[in-house]
C-alpha cells in the first residue's frame, strides 16, 4: 500500500519489505504492475465490504480462529441461535469481559478516613465501617 502511494507522488518504488515481528521474518516483494493491481483490487473489496450493510458470514473452523481475541465469545454461536427454533435453543455463552483491572474508589464523606487492612481497602467515618473492598480490585482512590 505503501509503494503505491509513493508511486502515485511520483516516487519510482521496485521493491518493498515486510517485516513480522512476532516471527522476525522480512519478506521482500517485487513492486511491478501487477503487485500493485493486486493491492488495488484488495482495497477496492475492502471497501466494497467495509460499506455493505449487512456483515459478512463469520468463519468456520478457519486457522485464523485460533489467535482470534473472540475465539471464546464467536458470533457462528449466536448465528446459528438465531436460525434454531426459540424451543430448541441452547443457552448463549455470556458476552461480558473480565475486568482485568480494578475499578476507581471515590470517597465522598466528609472526614472519612480511608485505610488499609487485612488486603482490604476500608472506608471509616467516625470509627464506623463505612465500606471496604479487596485491593485487588481498586485501581485508585
Amino acid at each position: 500500500m505503501q509503494a503505491l502511494l509513493l508511486r502515485e507522488e511520483g516516487y519510482a518504488v521496485e521493491r518493498a519489505e515486510i517485516w513480522y515481528a512476532e516471527t522476525r521474518q522480512r519478506v521482500h516483494i517485487t513492486v511491478d504492475d501487477a503487485a500493485l493491481r493486486d493491492v488495488t483490487d484488495t482495497v477496492t473489496r475492502a471497501w466494497r465490504v467495509a460499506s455493505d450493510p449487512s456483515a459478512p458470514p463469520p468463519l468456520r473452523d478457519s486457522p485464523k480462529c485460533a489467535r482470534c481475541s473472540l475465539v471464546g465469545i464467536c458470533l457462528p454461536d449466536e448465528l446459528d441461535a438465531l436460525q434454531t427454533p426459540p424451543k430448541q435453543r441452547r443457552p448463549l455463552k455470556r458476552l461480558m469481559a473480565p475486568v482485568l483491572e480494578g475499578r476507581p474508589v471515590y470517597v465522598t464523606l466528609q472526614g472519612a478516613v480511608v485505610g488499609v487492612r487485612s488486603d482490604r481497602l476500608e472506608v471509616r467515618l467516625s470509627g464506623e465501617l463505612k465500606a471496604s473492598y479487596r485491593l485487588i480490585d481498586v485501581s485508585q482512590v
